[in-house]
């Protein structure tokens, strides 16, 4: 991989500066996803990217930014251009005792916390996003085997979209972690949140604790409980929570096997917060040459006050990647999604076909051709608009400079 590496011995400080580019070409005979009477396109897409990392004694950087551009030859789209930042930074203000993380993540997102769109089309049913934070916080050793870290963060989310809700949050946290043995640790939290949106202010408080067990070399047993409170006095609201995180990671021999059941509240652009809970389980085997992988869960989404099923997902997906030569790399995935509206009782389909071959050309230059057919079905008079294909085919040439 090349890159420009400078290094300063006397403050001891590295700088790695990689830029890219990557430009491509894409026939897509459905470009808004329609059951009739489909547009079709071909799309050209420049891709230059810059990544930058600065680690030193007190301050580390890590930045990689691109700018994505498409251009549609049959005018079916007339502007498309986004970026992409991913920013952390984390800066030793004393040494061993107070900290300050900074991050910022600019992306385009799904407006359905329910359906990924963004692994369907290039801007159907998305938003671009900004994320960002400020954390100072303290680290306090309080004995040989506890740790105990306190602090303030800032977040605010942002959406592109007019309709999605952005959100503005001040939260204050404590988190106690104790060495039980060299195996297991107990950790505790306790989060406090204030939440500003245009619609509505409310406060969260998150208590939880809970062990972590690796109780062989890769293999880990966890199980976090907790509870949440909800109020906001603007409009009178209370509610309470039970939550969990627990699970499993074991390496066996020649593959690893994990599972995932927990009750958390994510971000969603159009209902400021949902609770989702997801029973997730995980198969991996890598050998020298092949990798396998299939993933299997249920995703349910519940309003987080009243507790009503409103949306559930059920989802599988599977990769299989072979190197055919030193050079050349095969790769197929296949998903499969039925999502279940509970409120209005219909159900869609959505299946997911991947194919593609790899070539790296030298040490800094790639070539790719990929194939991708999506399947939309629904047999409900009401998502009509969920049932249709689409078949995309590009070739695409990365340089690393």
């Amino acid at each position: 991989m090349a890159a420009l590496l400078f290094t300063v011995n006397a403050a001891k400080a590295e700088y790695r500066i990689q830029p890219a580019l990557t430009l491509s070409e894409e026939y897509n005979d459905n470009i808004f996803l329609t059951p009739k009477n489909p547009t079709q396109d071909y799309i050209t897409r420049a891709l230059p990217s810059i990544h930058f990392l600065y680690t030193a004694p007190l301050w580390d950087w890590d930045v990689a930014f691109a700018y994505d551009y498409r251009y549609y030859a049959h005018k079916s789209k007339i502007h498309d251009s986004t970026f992409t930042l991913n920013l952390a930074n984390h800066t030793t203000l004393v040494k061993d005792f107070f900290f300050i993380d900074l991050k910022d993540v600019y992306s385009r997102v799904s407006l359905d916390t329910t359906r990924d769109y963004t692994q369907q089309s290039n801007f159907l049913n998305q938003t671009d996003s900004n994320v960002a934070s400020a954390t100072p916080y303290f680290t306090l050793r309080l004995s040989s085997r506890m740790t105990g870290t306190t602090g303030y963060q800032y977040r605010n989310i942002w959406y592109k979209d007019p309709a999605a809700i952005d959100k503005t949050e001040h939260s204050v946290f404590a988190h106690l972690s104790d060495e039980m043995s060299l195996r297991t640790y107990m950790n505790a939290d306790i989060r406090y949140t204030r939440s500003e949106t245009r619609l509505i202010t409310y406060n969260r408080t998150d208590v939880s604790a809970g062990p972590r067990y690796e109780y062989a070399e890769g293999s880990t047993l966890w199980f976090n409980i907790g509870n949440t409170w909800f109020a906001s006095e603007q409009q009178d609201i209370r509610g309470s929570q039970v939550f969990w995180d627990t699970g499993f990671a074991h390496k066996f021999r020649t593959y690893t096997l994990s599972f995932v059941a927990a009750l958390t509240y994510i971000d969603d652009p159009l209902r400021i917060l949902r609770r989702e809970d997801r029973y997730v389980g995980t198969f991996r085997k890598e050998t020298e040459r092949f990798t396998l992988g299939f993933t299997a869960g249920l995703w349910e989404y519940r309003d987080i006050l009243t507790k009503h099923l409103q949306n559930s997902r059920y989802g599988t997906s599977g990769t299989v990647s072979y190197r055919i030569t030193p050079a050349l790399q095969g790769t197929y995935s296949l998903s499969i999604d039925r999502n279940e509206d509970n409120v209005m009782r219909t159900f869609s389909m959505l299946y997911l076909d991947e194919v593609r071959l790899a070539y790296q050309l030298g040490a800094s230059t790639a070539l790719a051709v990929d194939y991708r057919f999506t399947h939309g079905y629904s047999p409900d008079p009401i998502n009509y608009g969920l049932n249709y294909d689409n078949n995309r085919i590009s070739l695409q040439l990365t340089k690393q400079f």
